[in-house]
């Protein structure tokens, strides 16, 4: 469930809560491929950076 807490034009603040725990956005979410970060920054910068959400795909090939 989203739940709006501000708008001002077209930027908004909120909160999205799954059954793993809430998000708070807007949010910065690193995007891997079977474990693999892509992008311009490593495992260790993210946790420099404290980056608290990771969206991983994992495909398994039979």
């Amino acid at each position: 469930m989203f739940r709006l807490i501000k708008k001002e034009g077209n930027a908004r603040r909120g909160e999205l809560v799954t059954p793993h725990g809430t998000v708070q956005t807007p949010a910065f979410m690193n995007v891997a491929t079977c474990g693999a970060i892509k992008g311009a920054v490593s495992a260790l910068d993210l946790k420099e950076l404290s980056v608290r959400y990771s969206f991983v795909t994992h495909i398994t090939f039979i």
